[in-house]
């Protein structure tokens, strides 16, 4: 049906609205109460709603990771599809979250059973990051860890001519590659890979390729490469 397929292809574009107005929405209501229950359970959704925007809109990519390295499918929208996906996080967090926030007293087991299923939901996540060695979605944690290295690669190399160094070539590389944006992420892509700072992601496919190749193509076997560069996609 069209108005599920658009539903499905576009509720996370919402998330950050649906935030904002469930934030006012908790001050307003439960400024008085705020131990409740009932403000206990709707606390919950606008939180979980947070975490989706992290999962599903920015960065997002937890849907491509989990078919690339926990699936290893090859295809970014198998098993975990996008309909599944939005069938999941509307259909078994929003209605249960906001059924047992709107009816406290009877739904009373099933917002409790769901502060359960958080906590079991966090500590997947902590499992399936310490297993893969990188967080599930990709993004915040991979492009910081990429400018904190391209800075320091850049600073090393003016501490190494300050003190006379001689040049080597490959040095002298690396030195230009941290000058621009799409230079600083391809060279931090190079480093890890090559220092084995980030574990077997497969990041050495990238190594010599621009931001634009590193897509699709590349995601399969290393989305962390794939979100590196994608704040630099437009400018390549």
């Amino acid at each position: 049906m069209p108005l599920l397929t658009f539903i499905a292809g576009n509720w996370q574009k919402a998330l950050p609205a649906l935030a904002v107005i469930g934030a006012i929405a908790w001050v307003v209501l439960f400024r008085g109460n705020p131990a409740s229950e009932r403000a206990m359970f709707a606390a919950l959704l606008v939180i979980y709603m947070l975490h989706q925007i992290e999962e599903h809109l920015w960065p997002g990519g937890f849907r491509q990771y989990t078919n690339a390295h926990v699936f290893k499918s090859g295809d970014d929208n198998w098993p975990v599809d996008v309909g599944g996906v939005a069938l999941v996080n509307i259909g078994y967090v929003w209605l249960p979250l906001a059924a047992a926030a709107l009816f406290p007293g009877a739904l009373r087991c099933l917002g409790l059973a769901w502060i359960g299923l958080t906590l079991i939901n966090a500590i997947t996540h902590v499992v399936t990051s310490i297993r893969f060695r990188g967080y599930n979605p990709p993004g915040h944690l991979d492009r910081a860890a990429a400018a904190v290295h391209a800075v320091g690669a850049g600073a090393g190399g003016r501490g190494r001519r300050a003190l006379g160094h001689g040049d080597r070539p490959h040095r002298a590389r690396r030195r230009a590659a941290a000058h621009s944006p799409r230079g600083a992420v391809r060279h931090a892509i190079s480093e890890t890979a090559r220092k084995g700072s980030v574990a077997n992601v497969g990041c050495a496919k990238a190594r010599n390729a621009p931001c634009a190749r590193v897509t699709r193509e590349v995601a399969a076997n290393s989305w962390r490469c794939a979100s590196l560069c994608a704040p630099y996609k437009r400018r390549v």
